[in-house]
């Protein structure tokens, strides 16, 4: 596998996205759709969203990272499609983290599925709702959980992902034994991206409360490397951990293991941690740290890739993602807008995905500038008495509390960018 940084890594983003073929394509469905347009600078300031990522060649294709599809793919292409949506002011999400379980052998301190009660979707569900996804837009489908490998169907969900999305894995690493890694890779499965909380095994096992967690999530990622999957080792940035000596050697042991990426996202409000109080989540001070390092880190070529969702959803760039870049059902077929938030505007058990989403967008009209989750703590943890099952609220009780977030006015930069008043 190859890494590309630079002035190389840009040519050969300046190159697809000049592609004939690509462009005729991308012109034809602009037509068809009856939109606008890009300007020339509208193009060049999409395109510079992803100029500061690795490229990694893998297998005749070039990977930015477990957040986009590979290109040149058709998945890549409907990516660029949902640009083009977002310049027309009808912004759409593009990924979708699907639960297929709940299920899971590790009780972890931050799981977003905790307190989550219901019966599992079936296969026969499961296999017609990623169609359903795929027909809507969805380009990059994320199967999580619980721990999706306890899923013994998951090799059928996965195969049922056709050409017009990319999948990815997002483990523990318990159960990716060979025999299993070999079959997810023959059903079509693309990247993996495995838990690790920390280098220091004692300090990963506290965190997911299992003393088999480090070893499991090692020789996950041995046999991803093995099976010639894009592999990422997922990092929750606490508080605690946000300084260049634990961000350095953390890096450091991820080139050792040989990954390609290291995924970063930040405590929320949710599930074990829905009833931390604020000064528990990062502040301004972490948040300059971890953006200025992964920013330096970004030119190292044959080091890990650092890719920072908090980042990314800082109000300078795309701001808070849920319901226009990503969305997430959980296994019981509820809809909500990202995996933390506590909030469902649907379910999918008997409606089209696409009907329920409606209901969704019709709450969540503009791109919040900044997370919800984080700027209304304290009204989020009323609402959910601690310790108790958390359940969906209604959809009149959804409807009220974003009302309440409503009164954040301003639109992140992203969007101001490219034309959204």
């Amino acid at each position: 596998m190859e890494q590309i940084v630079g002035i190389k890594r840009d040519l050969i983003l300046l190159k697809h996205l000049l592609d004939r073929k690509s462009c005729n394509r991308l012109n034809e469905w602009i037509k068809e759709k009856r939109l606008k347009k890009p300007s020339l600078s509208i193009l060049w300031f999409l395109f510079r969203q992803n100029q500061k990522a690795k490229l990694t060649k893998l297998d005749g294709r070039y990977v930015l990272s477990t957040f986009l599809p590979p290109f040149p793919s058709p998945a890549f292409e409907r990516y660029k499609q949902k640009q083009i949506l977002d310049f027309n002011g009808q912004a759409r999400p593009y990924q979708l983290n699907l639960a297929v379980t709940h299920k899971c052998h590790f009780n972890c301190s931050h799981c977003s599925r905790t307190y989550r009660v219901g019966e599992e979707l079936s296969t026969q569900r499961l296999v017609e709702l990623v169609k359903e996804l795929q027909d809507f837009g969805i380009c990059l489908i994320a199967l999580t959980g619980g721990e999706p490998l306890l899923r013994p169907d998951l090799e059928q969900i996965v195969k049922s992902i056709d050409e017009r999305a990319t999948s990815i894995l997002l483990t523990s690493g318990d159960g990716l034994h060979q025999d299993r890694a070999a079959r997810l890779k023959d059903a079509g499965l693309s990247y993996v991206s495995i838990s690790l909380d920390h280098y220091d095994a004692k300090e990963h096992n506290l965190f997911r409360r299992s003393e088999l967690a480090f070893r499991t999530a090692l020789d996950a990622i041995e046999v991803s490397l093995k099976n010639r999957f894009y592999t990422a080792i997922h990092l929750t940035v606490r508080k605690d951990v946000v300084n260049d000596k634990f961000l350095t050697d953390y890096w450091k042991f991820a080139k050792g293991l040989g990954v390609q990426e290291i995924r970063i996202t930040e405590p929320l409000p949710s599930g074990n941690w829905t009833w931390k109080k604020e000064d528990f989540f990062l502040g301004d001070a972490e948040n300059k740290i971890l953006d200025d390092f992964c920013s330096k880190a970004q030119d190292r070529k044959d080091w890990p890739n650092w890719m920072s969702i908090p980042f990314a959803e800082r109000e300078q760039n795309m701001g808070c993602s849920g319901g226009k870049g990503c969305m997430y059902i959980d296994a019981f077929g509820n809809l909500f807008p990202c995996d933390f938030f506590q909030v469902a505007f649907g379910n999918i058990r008997q409606e089209p995905f696409e009907t329920e989403w409606k209901k969704l967008t019709a709450q969540f009209k503009s791109p919040f500038r900044k997370c919800p989750l984080k700027e209304k703590i304290s009204q989020l943890q009323s609402l959910f008495p601690e310790g108790a099952p958390i359940k969906p609220l209604s959809f009149e009780e959804a409807c009220q509390m974003i009302d309440q977030y409503a009164s954040i006015k301003e639109l992140p930069d992203y969007y101001k960018k490219i034309g959204w008043k």
